[in-house]
This record gives structure tokens, C-alpha cells and sequence, in this order.
């Protein structure tokens, strides 16, 4: 009897020990499997993360609009293995969604394009900022509705509380969007959201710069026309006053070299205008021979007036100006000596240049004992030369003072930075 109850009893221990066994191989083999199972998904997400990351960097490194956009949505059709993508912008007063770019099945652009914001997944998306996932043909979207049916995923494109707009993509319907994949499709929304706020930016400037430089154009120009083809008219005009009373006086030898002088003059106003409407620069001025432009410009203001010019230059090989600064005054001063000959009424006229080593700057100073004229009641809109005579000056960076009053004549100074000596030399 005690025989057989320990046989049975030896019996129920090796099942139990067998069956220990089987529970033991089973938990470990099904807790394997869960890591294994637990590894690959968590290796999954981190793909798909990386490339959400890769492609979102991809997106911020463009800022050309017009190329970001269908950027955007070639992006997240790859990311997400998509038929379509579709992304979509907010309009100006923020009341409809348009699609302003697509990758994926043909789209006819016509009025499906507009989507208002107060319904269906718009509203979602956009009044709500969720991540939606629906079927395409419940999405109440005027766009999706004439689309092929399929599984869509949405997201808003937001940057801080500002809301741009959506962006979409559609699979078909026995491909559903798990939490994973709407995640990247988030993250890649929101690097969107960020590039386009940057290229919109970049437009804007680069729209502002362009303005810059058409109105810089149209100061040039204006500049142009004023500093030659305006003093050319002005000395047309003297001439023609001058040949009128030659020709009343009979005296037809001074009435043919005042009509010569004349044709000199329309030939050079017909080359300065083409070089000013095609942008050219006046032939290079060379170095040092700014002593010998004033003193032939100083020649040519008295033939042409018969007014008594005088030039003074103090220390001349001191004189060590850039070409450009050389250029600004050397209109200056042929502006000013065009202000004398029209309204000074004047007798005597002076050029003086002098240079100040304390402050290393030249000094160019223009007088007449003309009429003179009040300053205070100079308007600007009857006085662009002197205007521009002012930016002139401070382009080169230097600058300029005007003195006059009724009776005494004027006094035009302009003040500009010399060069040292090592430039003048290439050292």
C-alpha cells in the first residue's frame, strides 16, 4: 500500500517538474518574442523618425517658395508611402484653404481647389489643430471628394499659434495610418510650417531689395539726365539767346560759331543720355589729372559766359582723391558753375582747392558775386540740383554747405576724404 502511494506520488512529481518545464520554455520563448516583437517596432519608429528628421532639414534648407512648396508634398508622399499628397494654404483673410500644390494623381485645376474652413476636416484641422485620419469620401473636402477613395491623414501646418494652412496624404483604403506615421506626418508639417514662414520672409526681402534698386535706378537716372542732359539744355538755351542777338546784330561770323558750339554740345547730350539709359559709366579718369579736369572745365565755363573764372589749387601733388570721389566733384562743381551761368547774374567766379592735413580731407569751394539768393526759401522740388549736389557729396562720403544771401553772392563748399599717399602709390 505505502509502495504504491509513493509511486504515484513519484509519478505526480515528474508530471509537475515536466509541466514546470513546458510553462518555463513557453514564458521564454513568448517573452523573446515580445522583445523581439517590442525591438522591431521600436527600430520602426526610429526610421521613421530619422526620416521624418532627413527629409523635414531637406525642407528647411530651401527657400525659394516656388520650389519649397511642391518640395513639401513630393516629401511627405515619400514619407508616408502615399497615392497623393496635398498641400494646402490659408488665403489672406484666413476663410479658405487653397491647394497650391500636389504629388500623386492628376489634378485639373479648376473650383474644387477652394476649401472653406468652417466645415468637414478643414474645420479639424484647421479650427482645432488636430491630426486627423479619415476616409477621403467623409472628409467633406471639396478636393478629396473628386479624388480616388482612400485612407487620409491631415495635419495642420502651425508655427507657434499661427496656423498656415494643411497638409494631407491619401492611401488607399485597405492602408490605414497608425499613430507612428501620423506622428512624422506632424513633424514634417510643422519643419514646413518653419521653411515657408522663412521663404516668405526671403520673398519679402528680396521683393523690398528689388524695389530698392528700381528706385535707386530712378535716382541715377534722374542724377544722370540732371547733371548733363539738364545742363546741357540750360547751355542750349544761353547759345540760342546768343546766336538771336548775333544774328540781330548781323553779325553772322559769332552767329555761326555760337550754332557750332551748339552741334558740339546736342552730340555730347545725345552720348550722355544713351550712356545713362543703358547704364554705362563714363570713360576711366586717370589717375592725378583732376588739376588738369578743373582747369578745363574752369576754360570752357568762361569762353562759353565770358565771365572772368579763376582757379586756385594749394599744394596739387597733395590732391589724392578716389575715382569715384573725383567723379562726384567734379559734377559738383560744373552743376554749380551751371547755377551761375542761369541765375547768378554774376561777374566774377572762383574755384579754390585746398586740403586740410588736421582732418586729412580736400576742400572745394566755388564762389561768384552774383545775386546771390535766401536759403531758408529754397524748396526742393524748384532746387533738385541742389539736392542732388548734397547726395553727391555724401555718397563719396563727404559733405557740403551752401552760403548765399541777396546781394552777396554765393558760396558752395564741398568736403571730401583724401587718400594717403601709399594708395596713391599701390603700396
Amino acid at each position: 500500500m505505502a509502495a504504491n502511494i509513493q509511486r504515484r506520488m513519484s509519478l505526480l512529481v515528474e508530471k509537475l517538474d515536466s509541466y514546470r518545464r513546458q510553462c518555463k520554455t513557453f514564458f521564454v520563448n513568448e517573452r523573446a518574442d515580445g522583445t523581439i516583437k517590442l525591438e522591431a517596432h521600436i527600430a520602426q519608429r526610429n526610421r521613421e523618425l530619422t526620416a521624418a528628421f532627413e527629409i523635414s532639414r531637406k525642407i528647411v534648407a530651401q527657400l525659394d517658395l516656388q520650389q519649397l512648396l511642391p518640395l513639401i508634398t513630393s516629401q511627405a508622399q515619400l514619407l508616408t508611402k502615399a497615392n497623393s499628397a496635398n498641400l494646402c494654404l490659408l488665403t489672406p483673410n484666413g476663410a479658405h484653404l487653397n491647394l497650391v500644390a500636389h504629388n500623386g494623381e492628376v489634378v485639373t485645376l479648376d473650383n474644387h481647389l477652394a476649401q472653406p474652413i468652417e466645415q468637414g476636416l478643414a474645420k479639424q484641422v484647421i479650427g482645432q489643430g488636430d491630426t486627423v485620419t479619415v476616409a477621403s469620401l467623409c472628409s467633406n473636402c471639396n478636393f478629396l471628394n473628386t479624388r480616388t477613395p482612400g485612407k487620409c491623414a491631415a495635419t495642420p501646418l502651425r508655427i507657434g499659434e499661427q496656423t498656415l494652412g494643411a497638409l494631407c496624404v491619401v492611401r488607399p483604403v485597405n492602408q490605414p495610418f497608425d499613430s507612428n506615421e501620423t506622428r512624422a506626418l506632424t513633424l514634417l508639417a510643422n519643419s514646413a510650417a518653419i521653411a515657408i514662414v522663412n521663404a516668405r520672409l526671403v520673398e519679402a526681402e528680396r521683393y523690398k531689395a528689388e524695389q530698392a534698386a528700381a528706385v535707386a535706378e530712378r535716382e541715377r537716372l534722374a542724377a544722370e539726365f540732371h547733371d548733363h542732359l539738364a545742363q546741357t539744355l540750360s547751355f542750349l538755351n544761353f547759345k540760342v539767346d546768343q546766336a538771336l542777338e548775333s544774328l540781330d546784330c548781323h553779325n553772322l561770323i559769332q552767329a555761326e560759331t555760337e550754332l557750332s558750339q551748339m552741334k558740339t554740345a546736342l552730340d555730347g547730350a545725345y552720348t550722355q543720355v544713351r550712356a545713362a539709359l543703358t547704364g554705362l559709366r563714363e570713360p576711366l579718369i586717370v589717375e592725378n589729372d583732376l588739376n588738369e579736369q578743373l582747369a578745363t572745365c574752369l576754360t570752357n565755363f568762361q569762353e562759353q559766359t565770358g565771365l572772368s573764372a579763376k582757379l586756385d589749387i594749394n599744394n596739387s601733388a597733395d590732391l589724392v582723391l578716389a575715382y569715384n570721389t573725383q567723379k562726384q566733384v567734379m559734377l559738383i562743381i560744373r552743376e554749380s558753375l551751371a547755377n551761375i551761368r542761369r541765375h547768378a547774374q554774376a561777374h566774377h567766379v572762383k574755384v579754390s582747392v585746398t586740403q586740410d592735413s588736421i582732418r586729412n580731407e580736400a576742400c572745394f569751394a566755388i564762389s561768384d558775386d552774383g545775386d546771390g539768393f535766401d536759403i531758408a526759401g529754397v524748396s526742393g522740388e524748384n532746387h533738385l540740383g541742389l539736392k542732388i549736389m548734397q547726395v553727391r557729396a555724401e555718397r563719396s562720403g563727404g559733405r557740403l554747405s551752401i552760403s548765399s544771401a541777396p546781394g552777396i553772392g554765393t558760396n558752395v563748399v564741398a568736403y571730401f576724404p583724401l587718400e594717403s599717399h601709399s594708395v596713391k602709390n599701390g603700396r
